[in-house]
């Protein structure tokens, strides 16, 4: 189930779900990837969409990561941690990447009551910045 706004990048539609990010042919509805990542579900279960920037695409997670990967592969880059779960963060927004940055917020105080923060984060490395 895509509860995503799915984005085009050089004829390939990509799109999000909690578990999953895929990259597919609009013409054929064929995937080029799926890649799979084993978090722990959570009760709200939503991931908004991912970003790209030159040739890495972008996206959250349930359990408070930030991660990027190949454009054409669907191979993980990095990784960082912005949000802790265990008080009900998560990061389910769709980043904003733009010239060498990732800008993604965590969230939960809809859930929880946490406090919002919004990050910059190095494209190219995941370092907070």
């Amino acid at each position: 189930v895509f509860e995503t706004g799915l984005i085009m990048v050089e004829g390939a539609l990509i799109g999000t779900t909690e578990f999953d990010i895929v990259s597919f042919d609009p013409a054929t509805s064929a995937e080029n990837w799926r890649t799979h990542e084993d978090i722990p579900a959570s009760i709200l279960g939503v991931n908004r969409g991912a970003a790209y920037w030159d040739g890495m695409l972008f996206r959250g997670t349930q359990d408070g990561q930030v991660l990027a990967y190949d454009f054409k592969t669907g191979k993980r880059l990095w990784q960082t941690i912005i949000a802790d779960p265990s008080i009900g963060e998560t990061v389910p927004a769709a980043p904003i990447a733009w010239d060498g940055m990732v800008y993604v917020g965590q969230a939960g105080g809809d859930y929880k009551g946490v406090k919002g923060r919004m990050y910059g984060l190095d494209a190219k490395t995941g370092k907070i910045v």
